[in-house]
């Protein structure tokens, strides 16, 4: 089943999908989408244990995959530009590797290189002590202590408390289980790494740890990393503007360089 999906935006531009961290929601990107402007179409859902699904945590990774594979291939306005936020990019990752139509470029926001065993950990706090004992904990890691953002702040508040610790658990142990990228690069396209300068959680180091697997494999994509300054691990709720500005410009020459192959392709 495809999940309900959010949408806004024409789509003259082109077409995004996006898909939010462990512990937000598809509003994760209403601050984003608006200053995107009408042009872009964004469309985003929530992934599996999350918002409207918070009753229906997934049993494995490839099943918030297979979520975002079944979005992806719903859209007939041409390629798509697939952005990931932390959980969110490994799926996007997995995703881009698995679908049958042509990804436009991928985005991974402040994604860790891969799955971990402290992950699991992170879950079972919330099952031992319930939401509001892994709460706290995550929010220090999500804005640290110089970002005073109130509306983003109350916002992923929320949406933990709308997790289950079971749901929160579940999401948080399969996603241990992913294996990073060595076995991915060559199957992906032009990549953008967007790190986040203060980012506690996922460091810059993170993302560049990334880019070596594109380095390490011939046959990895084209890449560019941009670290935005002055953003926690929550960038795209508290630095939304800075984020489209990045995001677009990348876009619009993944978009001129997928149309120029296409005509090349059309003359032979």
């Amino acid at each position: 089943m495809i999940p309900s999906c959010v949408q806004s935006g024409s789509g003259e531009l082109g077409t995004v999908v996006a898909l939010h961290s462990l512990g937000l929601d598809a509003a994760a990107f209403t601050p984003l989408g608006h200053c995107l402007g009408q042009g872009w179409r964004l469309i985003t859902f929530d992934q599996l244990g999350h918002g409207t699904r918070a009753l229906t945590p997934p049993t494995s990774f490839e099943a918030l995959v297979d979520d975002a594979v079944a979005v992806v291939e719903t859209q007939q306005a041409g390629p798509v530009h697939l952005l990931g936020h932390s959980m969110g990019g490994a799926v996007a990752a997995l995703a881009t590797a698995r679908a049958d139509v042509r990804i436009a470029s991928l985005t991974l926001v402040a994604t860790p290189p891969m799955g971990l065993p402290a992950f699991v950990e992170r879950g079972e706090q919330a099952l031992r002590g319930g939401m509001e004992n892994a709460i706290e904990t995550t929010l220090a890691r999500w804005f640290g202590a110089g970002e005073e953002d109130d509306v983003a702040h109350r916002y992923a508040t929320r949406s933990l408390r709308r997790m289950t610790p079971a749901g929160y658990a579940a999401c948080w142990r399969v996603f241990a289980s992913f294996g990073g990228y060595r076995e991915l690069v060559a199957k992906l396209p032009s990549t953008l790494l967007l790190a986040m300068a203060n980012d506690i959680s996922t460091p810059p180091s993170a993302l560049t740890e990334i880019a070596d697997s594109f380095y390490a494999d011939s046959r990895g994509a084209d890449i560019e990393m941009v670290t935005l300054p002055n953003s926690g691990h929550m960038g795209p709720l508290t630095h939304p503007a800075a984020l489209a500005e990045v995001l677009t410009s990348y876009w619009r020459r993944c978009s001129c360089l997928a149309e120029a192959a296409s005509a090349y392709r059309n003359k032979e």
